[in-house]
């Protein structure tokens, strides 16, 4: 991502002075880049927080207890359109040539959204609703931590393998500078455990089917607290 200044295109219009609405869109895209990035963070540490504070109270055992899963499941579905938002903003700023690598990262994280919020959806509208109810027959291939669950096949895909690979196409739109090298393999590291995990996951190896928390409990929500950072930078030296 390039962090230069902007330059406002003024004119006069009928003898109004006016400002281009192209040269405030790079402004506006850092800002929102930032909030997204803000927001990504602050549902990271949540959950980060509730599963330690659930941990201790519940026991760390799968499946997890009934509040944490209803606490993955909200925090999922808020966190995943919000990353949407943020790639998209990555890549308005990206250079020119590397745009490229910013599409790229954009669609895989779309897919990322896609598959996550199918699962935690139907965990929300179907399966617990269906299990409070009582109505648990048929319910075998989607409950999200069962044997053969379909469910959890599709969170690992997006976690692991779609968002793996977007952190691993954006890593090289970050340019040189000491922050953006630190952003820049993170998300390497990102991608590198996601993709670990969901091949893990398809091979039934369960200590690489595991690591992928590292990856989204702790890698992602730093990742995002130094984009958060570099999206400020480049809005103050926009404006």
């Amino acid at each position: 991502m390039s962090s230069p200044k902007f330059e406002a295109r003024i004119q006069f219009e009928g003898g109004r002075l006016s400002v281009d609405a192209g040269a405030l869109a790079p402004r506006l895209a850092s800002r929102l880049g930032f909030w997204a990035a803000l927001l990504v963070t602050a549902i990271g540490v949540v959950y980060l927080v509730g599963l330690i504070v659930g941990s201790l109270i519940w026991g760390l055992t799968i499946p997890p207890a009934e509040p944490l899963q209803l606490l993955g499941a909200v925090t999922t579905l808020l966190l995943a359109p919000t990353l949407v938002v943020l790639m998209a903003c990555v890549h308005d700023r990206s250079p020119a040539e590397r745009k490229v690598f910013s599409l790229l990262g954009l669609v895989f994280t779309a897919l990322f959204a896609g598959m996550v919020s199918i699962n935690r959806f139907v965990q929300l509208a179907v399966v617990r609703q269906s299990v409070l109810s009582g109505q648990t027959e048929g319910l075998a291939r989607f409950m999200p931590y069962g044997d053969g669950s379909v469910m959890f096949a599709l969170e690992l895909l997006g976690w692991g393998f779609f968002l793996g690979l977007a952190a691993l196409f954006v890593a090289w739109v970050f340019g040189p500078g000491r922050l953006e090298r630190w952003i820049r393999w993170l998300f390497v590291s990102y991608g590198v455990i996601g993709l670990l995990c969901a091949i893990g996951f398809a091979l039934a190896i369960p200590f690489l089917s595991t690591v992928g928390f590292l990856a989204w409990g702790v890698v992602l929500p730093v990742t995002t607290a130094l984009l958060a950072v570099l999206f400020r930078r480049v809005d103050r030296m926009s404006s």
